[in-house]
Parts: structure tokens; sequence; C-alpha cells
């Protein structure tokens, strides 16, 4: 009880004391230096690009749906949507990228 009462006073001084307005804070933009890199772009990366095959029976994190006409699952892994008999089988891919 002492806990409830300390916590409702201390909340009583917080709503009757005077609120003052900060001044914002200066903000600075650093302006390129001419040996600045360029941006990333993502669909452009530099360097060695190596493609990986992944076969995988299952995943964590993922969003799933069932098809309006209850024949299959719907569902995300890896940044793709796929589409799978409710029975169970083979995923069919409906996205990719």
């Amino acid at each position: 009880m002492k806990r409830l009462f300390l916590a409702l006073a201390g909340v009583a001084l917080l709503m009757n004391s005077p609120v003052r307005a900060q001044a914002p804070a200066a903000t600075v933009t650093p302006s390129p230096s001419p040996s600045a890199s360029p941006k990333w772009d993502v669909n452009n990366a530099p360097g060695p690009k190596t493609t990986a095959n992944l076969d995988v029976t299952e995943g964590t994190w993922m969003s799933l749906d069932v098809s309006p006409d209850g024949k299959d699952i719907v569902f995300d892994m890896l940044g793709d949507i796929y589409a799978m008999p409710i029975g169970g089988g083979e995923a069919k891919n409906l996205t990719t990228g």
C-alpha cells in the first residue's frame, strides 16, 4: 500500500510541475567530401557475387494463411512467398526477389 501511495504521489508531483520547453538541438549537415565513396546500391552491389541454393525443411518467424478454397497454405520464407498443398508436399515459389 505504501508503494502505491508513493507512486501516486510521484505522479501528482509530476502533473503539478511546470513544463519547460527545450530549445531544439542544432543540426549540422555534413557536406560530402570529394573523396566520399558513392552511395550503396543494393541492386548493384560491388565485389564478387556468389549464388547459394537453399533447400530447407522448416523455418521460423514465418507468416502463413490458408487459401480461400482451403486446398493450399501460403507462407513467406526468406523474403519470398510460397504455396503448398495443405496436406503437405513440395512448396511452389510464387514470388522471388
